[in-house]
């Protein structure tokens, strides 16, 4: 049985960027997802089935999508920071890797606020990493995954309308800028950078010699 994860941080600790009232309304939301996979899958699902559940499932699947809900907003939740300042920038290998694909953090930047704004209606908006394009920013419809496309998430920007309307209206690009410039962690995403790297490289040393 799955259970919701606690928020990484207070709820009003996003404010003023995204306000507590609206990160409550987002984590209710999020329950639902949890307590819907429960109900469809009897219960018989734990944490650590989870992504193999979203790899094997029908897309059209019920459980699919609900699970798939909840991994993201999961996903979401854990990119960002408290808004304590400027987010920063990416460190160590990941910050080589954003200079020589982008040039750097605001070439980043700038393709990843385009890329948001060109998501038709609700969405997602991924940087990942792939073993064979290096960092690729990446977008999915409200219940896509990018595991099945072979990709290791390392950010993710909701673009659902209820993750911005509450607190920018109609504004998505606004929302987009101060939530890459004064919340997206970095932190998180070079943990996340490394372990997919370190996984493939594990899957590698597992393969049987030619």
């Amino acid at each position: 049985m799955l259970k919701p994860l606690p928020l990484p941080y207070p709820a009003r600790a996003l404010a003023p960027y995204l306000t507590a009232d609206a990160i409550r309304m987002h984590y209710g939301l999020y329950e639902g997802y949890v307590r819907r996979t429960n109900e469809l899958t009897a219960d018989q699902v734990g944490r650590h089935d989870l992504e193999r559940l979203l790899m094997v499932l029908d897309e059209e699947d019920p459980r699919f999508e609900q699970a798939a809900q909840l991994w993201s907003h999961e996903q979401w939740f854990a990119s960002m920071r408290p808004a304590t300042g400027t987010a920063g920038e990416p460190f160590g290998p990941l910050a080589q890797m954003v200079r020589q694909q982008f040039g750097s953090v605001v070439g980043l930047r700038d393709s990843f606020l385009s890329t948001a704004m060109q998501v038709f209606g609700s969405g997602w908006v991924w940087l990942c990493w792939s073993p064979d394009e290096d960092l690729v920013i990446y977008t999915t419809e409200p219940t896509g995954v990018p595991m099945r496309d072979g990709l290791h998430p390392i950010l993710v920007l909701d673009v659902w309308e209820h993750a911005y309307l509450p607190d920018y209206g109609p504004d998505r690009q606004q929302y987009a800028w101060e939530w890459f410039d004064m919340l997206a962690s970095w932190r998180a995403a070079d943990r996340r950078f490394c372990r997919a790297i370190a996984s493939v490289q594990k899957e590698l040393r597992s393969l049987p010699p030619a």
